[in-house]
């Protein structure tokens, strides 16, 4: 059973170095999160957890307490690697979701490296309240096997706490015979000779073959790296001039793939699938998505409003991620059965006594247009009038306020808030392109400090098709270059006749100018609020192909 997904500091995503309170979720793209990881490569199942210690010249080494520990994500993956000092270089544990060949059950890779040059002592460790064993095989807990090792020159252990174990390990008080207990910990401890790895996989879900682990069965580190960046790199992204807001977006999108869950709160389940569908994922996870949006009707009550902590709330991040199903390409009879949601989500959630409320959701009145857009779409001009009515009050209530005032993954990680993948996701992907009842308007985010600064989007998810789009600088002129490629689905002639061309703006850049077309190019004119200082920029083509 897939654990709840996890709400994070949106700081998680935004930095190299993971902080010592980082609780990274760990799960594929078919398994949703089996465990977490906490600070020193702990493996934190609720039942129980594994971590690993080394045994060097000078003592035992427990990378969860230790002030030299550093973690950091492989290249913008999840998966991280845990480094300890030790008196003479340092030891490196790698740890990914990856699954032995044939194996229908998801593990926790732990390979752990010796990167000093005289040999150390590397120690696994099971603690809970349960019945454990410790044996050649590894870690059992309750008859059933939760860590698989190698074979190797085994010894081990079992004390009443962690800190008894220490005790032990430092007495060299180890057994050739297995240790069995109940409640504390147990451990396996093996040599780990000079620039030598020890691999262990970890079962949070079951899967475990009561045997030693066989790890040419297992796919390297690198492996699982580059499997990562190939499907981040397969679904539409927002491409920032800064390498480090890449990283961010990149693992933002990979634990959005990873945590979306159709057991999250409505309004987690919602953002989840909207997420899935603007980066156009729906094609290669039509399954998921599918089953996250039966669910998300599922939690939609009689009086037309949706479950949740803030029913509001969630009725607007419902509506979102409807509009969002429709944008991702679905056929017009899927389509055509969420007329009713809308509609029913619509008046209920614009009722008079609740606008107030429902006037200081930042994402209220785009998600109205947007949804207006795909009720156009669905031959429903009339339901449509009614939410453009109320983005419009919410606008006008509001101070004329526009898409450009939604929060930003960065605005996110400055106010230290806790979010999910899919929310730092969704706050960059509605910074960059937000569509309305008519069209898109592309980077309608953009702030002054990013003058001069180049931005893409590919492959983002639209009703009018997948939408591509870079800003060039022409001196102090952003160059606008576009590409749409539209659904290719039937529509009943007696309907809207599709959602046609859009009008393309770039209304936080320059609000004067509209275009149309599947393709092409356009210089705007000086930002307004372009800084005084002079910007010499060379000119730079590009184009998506």
């Amino acid at each position: 059973m897939p654990l709840a997904s996890l709400a994070m500091s949106s700081s998680l995503f935004s930095t190299d170095q993971l902080q010592t309170d980082s609780q990274v979720p760990l799960g594929d793209l078919d398994s949703g999160v089996l465990a977490t990881l906490s600070h020193g490569g702990v493996v934190r199942h609720p039942s129980w957890s594994v971590q690993w210690w080394i045994g060097a010249e000078d003592r035992w080494h427990r990378p969860d307490v230790e002030p030299s520990t550093r973690q950091r994500w492989l290249k913008a993956t999840p998966v991280v690697e845990s480094v300890i000092k030790i008196p003479s270089g340092s030891a490196v544990c790698t740890t990914a979701v990856a699954r032995r060949g044939g194996s229908e059950f998801p593990g926790v890779l732990s390979e752990v490296r010796n990167d000093s040059p005289i040999p150390v002592g590397c120690a696994r460790v099971l603690a809970s309240s349960g019945a454990m064993l410790a044996d050649e095989r590894g870690l059992f807990f309750e008859g059933e096997q939760v860590v698989s090792v190698t074979r190797g020159q085994l010894r081990f252990a079992g004390a009443e706490s962690l800190d008894a174990l220490a005790e032990m390990l430092a007495k060299e008080e180890l057994s050739t015979e297995p240790v069995a207990r109940r409640g504390g910990v147990v451990a396996v401890v093996a040599p780990l000779p000079h620039t030598a790895t020890a691999a262990a996989l970890v079962h949070p879900v079951g899967g475990g073959t009561n045997a030693i682990l066989d790890r040419a069965a297992l796919p390297t580190s690198d492996q699982i790296v580059a499997g990562w960046q190939r499907h981040v790199q397969a679904v539409g992204r927002v491409l920032p001039d800064d390498p480090r807001d890449s990283d961010q977006v990149s693992l933002a999108t990979a634990f959005t793939l990873i945590e979306a869950s159709a057991e999250a709160d409505t309004t987690a389940l919602a953002n989840s699938l909207e997420a899935l569908c603007r980066i156009g994922a729906w094609p290669a996870h039509s399954y998921r998505c599918a089953e996250l949006l039966t669910e998300l009707r599922n939690r939609q009550r009689l009086n037309g409003s949706f479950e949740g902590e803030n029913p509001l709330g969630s009725t607007v991040a419902a509506i979102s991620a409807m509009s969002a199903a429709w944008s991702a390409g679905i056929s017009y009879e899927s389509g055509a059965t969420l007329v009713g949601p809308f509609a029913a989500a619509h008046r209920w959630s614009s009722k008079k006594r609740r606008f107030a409320e429902l006037a200081a959701l930042p994402h209220a009145a785009a998600t109205f247009l947007a949804a207006a857009g795909t009720l156009e779409d669905l031959g429903q001009p009339e339901v449509a009038s009614t939410l453009v009515a109320t983005a419009q009050s919410l606008r006008v209530r509001n101070g004329l306020a526009t898409a450009s005032d939604l929060a930003t993954a960065s605005d996110l990680h400055s106010a230290g808030e806790a979010a999910s993948a899919a929310s730092v996701l969704l706050a960059d992907l509605r910074a960059h392109v937000v569509e309305d009842a008519s069209g898109l308007d592309f980077w309608p985010g953009f702030r002054q400090d990013q003058f001069g600064q180049p931005c893409e989007v590919h492959g983002i998810a639209t009703r009018f098709g997948s939408f591509s789009c870079a800003i060039r600088w022409h001196g102090r002129r952003p160059a606008l270059l576009w590409e749409l490629d539209p659904w290719n689905r039937s529509v009943p002639e007696e309907t809207a006749s599709g959602s046609g061309i859009p009008t393309l703006r770039a209304s936080a850049l320059d609000p004067d100018w509209a275009g149309s077309g599947l393709r092409g190019e356009a210089l705007l004119a000086e930002p307004t609020r372009a800084p005084e200082s002079s910007v010499s920029l060379s000119p730079s083509g590009g184009s998506f192909s």
